[in-house]
C-alpha cells in the first residue's frame, strides 16, 4: 500500500508539472545524452558525457555539451567533482560559437530511510568564450553558484524515481549580482543491465534578472543512456 501511494504521488507531480509547463509556454525543448563512467579505485571515478539541446519545439539545435569529469570520495557522505566542458553554442539560427566551462562541486548525500535518499550539490562554475585568457581578446566571462537538492526513492533493484530543485545565482559577468534561475526536475532512472541504465526526466525552468522578476519559462524533456565500465 505504501509503495502504491508513492507511485501515485510521483505520477501526480509529473502530470501537474507537465500540464503547468504546457499551459505557460509553447516552446518545448529536448535534451538527449550519452554518458559513461569508469571507477578507478575506491575513491576516484572518471566520467564523460555528450549532450545535445534542442529548442523551438525541437526544431533548433542550439547547444552541444561535451563534458569530462573526475569525482573523488572524501568521506562516507561527502564527495567533490571537477568538470570540464566544451560547448558549441548559438543564439537563434546563427552559426555555432565555441564556449568553455569549468566547475567544481561539493556533494553531500545521505540515506534518510532504507529507500529514501537526500543529496545537496553546491557548484561554482565559470563559462568563457576562450579556452585561454588574454588581455588581447574580447573575453565574455560568466560565473555562477548552483545549489541543487535531490530526493530519490529506491523502488527496487532497478527503479529509482527522483525530484530535484536547483537554484542559480549570477555572481560574475553582470553589472549586479542577482538570483538568476531555478529548475525543477522530475525523473525516473531504470537499470537495464548491470552496466547500462536509462534516465528519463523533464525540467521546468524559470529565469530571472535583477530588475523585473520572472523573464522566461522553459520546459525540457530529457533522456540519458548511461554506461558503466
Amino acid at each position: 500500500m505504501r509503495k502504491k501511494s508513492l507511485y501515485t504521488l510521483f505520477l501526480c507531480l509529473a502530470l501537474a508539472s507537465g500540464l503547468r509547463a504546457q499551459d505557460l509556454i509553447s516552446d518545448v525543448g529536448l535534451r538527449l545524452s550519452l554518458s559513461a563512467q569508469k571507477k578507478l579505485n575506491s575513491r576516484l571515478t572518471l566520467t564523460a558525457k555528450v549532450l545535445t539541446r534542442q529548442v523551438e519545439n525541437l526544431t533548433l539545435l542550439n547547444r552541444v555539451y561535451v563534458r569530462g569529469s573526475l569525482k573523488m570520495k572524501l568521506s562516507r557522505n561527502l564527495m567533490t567533482e571537477l568538470r570540464l566542458y566544451y560547448m558549441p553554442t548559438r543564439k537563434g539560427y546563427r552559426e555555432m560559437r565555441d564556449n568553455y566551462r569549468y566547475s567544481l562541486a561539493l556533494v553531500y548525500k545521505v540515506k534518510l530511510t532504507r529507500r529514501l535518499s537526500f543529496s545537496d550539490r553546491v557548484t561554482y562554475q565559470t563559462t568563457t568564450n576562450y579556452l585561454l585568457n588574454s588581455s588581447m581578446l574580447d573575453e565574455k566571462l560568466a560565473g555562477v553558484i548552483r545549489n541543487r537538492y535531490t530526493l530519490s526513492y529506491k523502488l527496487n533493484r532497478r527503479s529509482e524515481p527522483y525530484i530535484k530543485e536547483e537554484l542559480l545565482w549570477q555572481v560574475v559577468g553582470k553589472k549586479e549580482r542577482y538570483f538568476g534561475r531555478n529548475r525543477v526536475y522530475l525523473g525516473y532512472e531504470y537499470l537495464l543491465t548491470d552496466k547500462l541504465n536509462l534516465d528519463a526526466y523533464f525540467i521546468y525552468e524559470r529565469g530571472f534578472n535583477d530588475n523585473d522578476g520572472p523573464q522566461e519559462q522553459n520546459f525540457f524533456y530529457g533522456l540519458n543512456l548511461g554506461f558503466s565500465f
